[in-house]
């Protein structure tokens, strides 16, 4: 797999992912799963986990806009590996625990919502900053 379809597929997955989520939030808010109060802190807490890294996803497909027929070279099993678990994990991390509040499954509390969505951010946020700014320099954004 080249570079540009590494960065593809790791900045549609989190570009997607991320309006996924908070889509999520808001059917399950339709569906009762959420109180309107617990809808919007939800999104308020997850929206900003993506933010940094999907505007510098953004703007790097935006000023790519045009095809080049560049020779590319490859990239290692080990960074492309890596690149597409960890993002994976935290989304399906993410998802895992909207559904189990929505259904009021595991998580007993709205607040055990919250301290697992801080969790998360806090376990996974260091390795998807890693993974992201080697592909998508957050600091051009």
């Amino acid at each position: 797999m080249t570079e540009a379809q590494n960065k593809s597929i790791v900045g549609l997955l989190l570009v997607f992912s991320h309006f996924g989520i908070i889509i999520m939030i808001f059917v399950f808010y339709v569906l009762g799963g959420f109180l309107f109060d617990e809808m919007t802190t939800s999104i308020a807490l997850v929206a900003p986990m993506f933010s940094l890294y999907t505007t510098a996803i953004f703007k790097h497909f935006i000023k790519r806009k045009r095809k080049t027929k560049a020779k590319a070279e490859l990239l290692t099993k080990e960074y492309i590996i890596i690149s597409l678990f960890v993002p994976s994990v935290f989304v399906l991390f993410l998802g895992t625990i909207v559904v189990l509040k929505a259904y009021n499954f595991g998580l007993s509390s709205f607040e055990e919502f919250k301290i697992m969505l801080g969790v998360g951010e806090s376990v996974f946020g260091i390795y998807i900053g890693l993974v992201l700014s080697s592909a998508f320099d957050p600091s051009q954004a």
